[in-house]
């Protein structure tokens, strides 16, 4: 699975990426300053986002605001931290995985930590950065 987050749109080679950006959602996509995170990877830091924000829709447009979004920041770089100590029992709880993934994900997981543990920190920086400028955070789903 493809764990790189992506800065440049012209990077992206379909539409199947989250897009995640500064501000509330304005009705475009693709927009210069966002982060692109391939969907399947983006399930791996999504239950961390549904723990947080209950409203969160996959497919959706969702505005996270700045309260929330931090707790999810948090959450973000308290998984990628303790990921390489988590047993694979763990691992649903610790990124609160869907109870769909629970059963396939223990070995994509230890397969490749160090990929999710770096886009998990990317996500985490990135989300922190937004909040600098903005009050919410948006998650374009696909």
């Amino acid at each position: 699975m493809d764990y790189e987050i992506r800065r440049n749109k012209d990077e992206l080679d379909s539409t199947g990426y989250m897009e995640i950006g500064p501000g509330k959602y304005s009705g475009k996509h693709w927009q210069e300053g966002f982060i692109f995170v391939w969907e399947d990877a983006f399930s791996m830091a999504e239950g961390i986002v549904i723990k947080y924000f209950k409203d969160y829709d996959h497919f959706g447009m969702n505005d996270i605001p700045k309260e929330i979004g931090i707790s999810i920041s948090s959450e973000w770089f308290k998984a990628a931290s303790t990921l390489n100590y988590t047993s694979e029992e763990k691992y649903q709880e610790l990124l609160n995985l869907d109870a769909v993934y629970r059963n396939n994900m223990a070995t994509e997981v230890s397969e490749n930590k160090q990929s999710i543990i770096k886009m998990l920190n990317e996500l985490a920086q990135s989300f922190e950065q937004f909040y600098q400028t903005e009050d919410w955070v948006c998650i374009l789903g696909v």
